[in-house]
């Protein structure tokens, strides 16, 4: 089934597409030795499949295969009013806010590696993009493989 399609993704699936999100981030860091603004929402999509796996769908050992989301759908009620009607106590938001960090750190530290194992392939990507701006899946293919673009 094509990506765009698929509606049911696995734990290993959505662990690898963290790492995915937080890749840029970690190039950012391994090559200039700081992060800017541009992975604004690559980390807010990130933060959010986080959450996601921990409170919609028990993907946390720690807290179990229980659903501790609350409804999203409050147009005429304020934030506030929202979060003060949660199922779930102060203690279980502080477990899940540490649960959610534990996912994206590994994500994180999973980016790392993978960054510094193919930093070869990574630099290959830079100077392409910076020659044509643009790549094609098959062109990708190429420069991991170690190949040459050709003109």
């Amino acid at each position: 089934v094509p990506e765009e399609d698929r509606h049911n993704l696995g734990q290993h699936d959505m662990n690898a597409r963290l790492a995915m999100l937080l890749a840029g981030r970690t190039a950012e860091k391994l090559e200039f030795d700081e992060y800017s603004a541009g992975a604004e929402n690559d980390l807010k999509e990130a933060t959010r499949l986080a959450r996601r796996m921990v409170t919609h769908w028990g993907m946390s050992a720690r807290l179990g295969p229980v659903a501790y989301h609350t409804s999203e759908d409050h147009p005429f009620l304020g934030r506030e009013i929202v979060q003060d009607h949660r199922p779930f106590s102060e203690h279980t938001a502080q477990i899940i806010d540490e649960e959610v960090a534990k996912i994206l750190y590994a994500a994180a530290d999973r980016a790392r590696q993978v960054d510094t194992d193919r930093r070869q392939e990574l630099d290959a990507l830079s100077e392409a993009l910076l020659d044509r701006e643009e790549l094609d899946e098959r062109e990708i293919e190429a420069l991991i493989l170690g190949k040459d673009l050709t003109v």
